[in-house]
């Protein structure tokens, strides 16, 4: 087996790497590589097609990486351009294009969710806030005497929706495949 030091890592810390079937004295039954963790925004998979399939002389494998949008935003012309992010999603995958598109990931320690931020409120001053509407009588009285006027939390990334630059409603019709932009 040859060296694939650094082959996985991506410029941050070197993810799980996990090897399934017979690797040492291979047996015609298939092996499997995969890296990183399903559960996370991006997971490899590895593996020998052909034996799989019953043959054990076959040289097809088959590569695939998987993508979710947990800590990135996956842009709209992967659909369009899959070779190019399936190259940039491992230094293992580069040669499969000459324009690799890396998807940058948020990072957590700079950017809290807005969704996160109102669980919060509610678990650490939802009893406070409920106390203060029976006394005050209402809620823009409450808000007026809590809120804070041009503070928006450290790190606080405001909803997604307003992050997302051009609404896919502007985008013009022919942006898109025929079977879809027909459906409009």
């Amino acid at each position: 087996m040859q060296n694939t030091e650094g082959a996985s890592n991506n410029g941050g810390r070197t993810p799980d790497i996990e090897h399934r079937g017979n690797w040492k004295n291979p047996n015609g039954k298939g092996r499997t590589l995969y890296v990183g963790h399903r559960s996370n925004g991006r997971y490899f998979r590895g593996y020998e097609k052909g034996k799989q399939l019953g043959d054990p002389n076959s040289p097809w494998i088959r590569l695939e990486v998987e993508l979710k949008s947990v800590d990135r935003i996956i842009p709209l012309d992967i659909l369009k351009q899959p070779q190019d992010y399936f190259a940039a999603a491992y230094p293992l995958l580069s040669r499969f294009s000459r324009e690799p598109q890396r998807i940058d990931t948020i990072r957590k320690t700079t950017q809290i969710s807005y969704e996160r931020t109102k669980k919060w409120l509610k678990r650490q001053c939802g009893a406070a806030l409920h106390l203060m509407l029976n006394v005050e009588g209402n809620a823009e009285r409450v808000l007026d005497l809590i809120m804070r006027e041009g503070k928006i939390p450290k790190g606080i990334l405001p909803p997604s929706f307003r992050n997302v630059g051009q609404s896919l409603h502007h985008l013009p019709r022919d942006f898109a495949p025929m079977a879809i932009s027909t459906l409009a």
